[in-house]
């Protein structure tokens, strides 16, 4: 396959291309994050090099999957897909829309080097302004700051804003009711608050939610394979939660 003119193109424009912005805050970690319109608006350079792109989603079943394709004006292309699952039921509309945007942020960004910044993870501050990065201790979000009487409150709120349903929630947590949290749950419910917010900034929270969705032991194992791994270790105690309840 000929590239000669496409590779020297995308040479050029990725010595012109510049970071992503952060133009956006998670309303839940209230850090700053590069948006997809930021990734795009940061690509349009390329331009200017006689390059060009096309993203196109499919849908098949409960999974999404995008192709992108990079042109040049001499017809020389190169593209690569992408795919993920989509989480089913009531939030099938929502979470396809979502994992759209994901895959769509991450292939254009990664196909051309775009630099969106720190991806800064649900308990890192924000970097500083102006200057070096600042080595401090990583600041932790407000409800951690206080002991446990909110973990529950604050588990509830995320998942009924993300609409994460009853049997998700008791899936993820491991346990068979939310009523009257005993001390390990309410640890749970607090570290799971932040992993949903950090899933959800990234747009791998269907992932987790179509995980803890599996109808049969069949279909479980199906599912943990598509998990990545950095989830795995999180999503072990609803594993075998699920494991249990689904062999009963």
């Amino acid at each position: 396959m000929e590239l000669s003119n496409l590779a020297e193109a995308l040479c050029k424009a990725q010595a012109a291309l510049k970071p992503a912005e952060f133009d956006s805050i998670n309303s839940h970690l209230r850090n700053k994050y590069a948006s997809l319109s930021s990734v795009q608006r940061a690509a349009k350079v390329i331009h200017q090099f006689g390059l060009s792109y096309l993203q196109m989603p499919s849908f098949d079943g409960d999974r999404v999957s995008l192709t992108t394709v990079l042109l040049h004006t001499s017809g020389e292309k190169i593209e690569f897909e992408l795919s993920a699952p989509v989480a089913p039921g009531k939030q099938q509309i929502q979470a396809l829309g979502s994992t759209i945007s994901y895959l769509r942020r991450y292939s254009l960004s990664s196909l051309l080097g775009i630099s969106v910044g720190d991806d800064l993870d649900g308990e890192e501050s924000a970097p500083a302004p102006t200057g070096a990065r600042q080595t401090q201790p990583r600041s932790a979000p407000q409800f951690e700051k206080s002991d446990l009487s909110n973990a529950a409150p604050a588990f509830h709120a995320i998942c009924s804003d993300l609409e994460i349903t009853p049997e998700q929630k008791r899936a993820l947590l491991g346990v068979s009711s939310c009523k009257n949290p005993t001390q390990p749950t309410l640890q749970r419910m607090k570290k799971f608050r932040s992993l949903i917010a950090e899933w959800h900034k990234t747009g791998a929270l269907v992932y987790a939610t179509h995980f803890v969705s599996a109808g049969s032991i069949a279909d479980l194992a199906e599912r943990w394979k598509d998990l990545p791994s950095d989830m795995k270790p999180e999503l072990e105690t609803a594993k075998n939660y699920l494991k249990q309840q689904l062999e009963g």
